[in-house]
C-alpha cells in the first residue's frame, strides 16, 4: 500500500511539474506569467457559449474577428456579406458587404477589418461601416489557379495569415503584402489563425484541432480538441477565443484555462463570461 502511494505521488509530482514547465516562458513572458488566452491544461477546449451563423446551415461559418464589443463573422457560400454580431444575444446588429461570398479570413485592426475572400489571393482592408475597400494586398497565393487561403490575424503591426492550401503559416506586411517570415502549419489543413498577447493559436479543419505556438520559435506549446469539426476562424475576446465549426453551423465561445495559480475547474470557468 505504501509503495502504491508512493509511486502515485511520484507521478502526481511529474505532471504537476511538467505542467509548470511547460507554462514557464511563452512568447517572452516572465516564469509565472500567464498568456491570454491562456494555455489549455485539460486536453480540451470546452465551449460555454454559442451562436448560430447568421446565414443558417446552408453556407457554413468562415472567417471570425473581435473588435472589442462586437464578433465579426463571415461564411463560405452565402450572400456576400460580412455581419457584426453582438456576442451575447447573438443578434445581428449591422453588416457590410463582402468582396466575396467565400470569406475564408478576418482580422480587426483597431480601426478597420481586413478580409480575405477564400478564392480570390487578395486581402482586403474595409471600412467597417460601409464595407468600402479601403485599401488591397496580395496573398502569398495570388496569382495561382486555385488561391486556397484561409484566416488572418492581426498583432498589431503585421498580418498573419494560415494557407491551408500550402500547410503554410505566413506572417505579411500590410503595406504591400510581402511574406516576413513563414513556416509550416504545425498540421495538413490550417484553416483559422488567431495572435494573442504572444502567442500564436492556430485551428486544423482536418484534425480538428486548437493549436497555441510560439510565433518566434513555432514550437507547439500545447493544443486542444475544438468543440465541433471542421474548426475554421479563430477570435479572441476577455471571455475567451471564438472558434467557427461546420457540423453545426456555429461560432463557439471556448473558455479559458486557469491560471497556474488557481487550478479552477473546467465547470467553474463559466462564470468568467460575462
Amino acid at each position: 500500500m505504501k509503495r502504491t502511494s508512493a509511486v502515485m505521488l511520484l507521478a502526481l509530482f511529474i505532471g504537476t511539474a511538467s505542467l509548470a514547465s511547460a507554462q514557464t516562458r511563452i512568447g517572452g513572458l516572465a516564469v509565472g506569467e500567464d498568456p491570454s488566452p491562456r494555455l489549455p491544461i485539460a486536453g480540451a477546449c470546452p465551449p460555454i457559449h454559442n451562436c448560430l451563423s447568421p446565414e443558417g446551415e446552408v453556407p457554413f461559418p468562415g472567417g471570425a474577428a473581435w473588435d472589442g464589443s462586437h464578433l465579426w463573422v463571415g461564411s463560405f457560400g452565402g450572400s456576400s456579406t460580412i455581419y457584426k454580431v453582438d456576442p451575447v444575444s447573438c443578434a445581428v446588429v449591422h453588416s457590410i458587404p463582402a468582396p466575396s461570398n467565400h470569406i475564408g479570413g478576418l482580422a480587426w485592426d483597431g480601426t478597420a477589418l481586413w478580409c480575405l475572400p477564400e478564392q480570390t489571393g487578395r486581402i482586403f482592408r474595409l471600412d467597417p461601416a460601409t464595407g468600402a475597400v479601403l485599401t488591397q494586398i496580395p496573398a502569398p497565393s495570388f496569382g495561382e489557379v486555385d488561391p486556397n487561403g484561409s484566416d488572418l490575424a492581426w498583432d498589431g503591426t503585421f498580418l498573419w495569415h494560415a494557407d491551408y492550401g500550402h500547410d503554410m503559416i505566413y506572417k505579411l506586411d500590410p503595406t504591400d503584402g510581402s511574406v516576413v517570415t513563414s513556416f509550416p502549419s504545425p498540421s495538413l489543413s490550417p484553416s483559422g489563425v488567431e495572435y494573442s498577447s504572444g502567442v500564436l493559436i492556430v485551428a486544423d479543419a482536418g484534425l480538428d484541432r486548437i493549436y497555441f505556438i510560439d510565433p518566434n520559435t513555432h514550437a507547439i506549446l500545447s493544443s486542444c480538441a475544438s468543440p465541433d469539426g471542421h474548426p475554421w476562424g479563430l477570435a479572441t475576446e476577455p471571455g475567451g477565443l471564438w472558434n467557427a465549426g461546420s457540423e453545426t453551423d456555429s461560432f463557439y465561445l471556448l473558455g479559458q484555462a486557469p491560471t497556474a495559480a488557481k487550478r479552477a475547474t473546467w465547470g467553474a470557468l463559466k462564470v468568467h463570461y460575462r
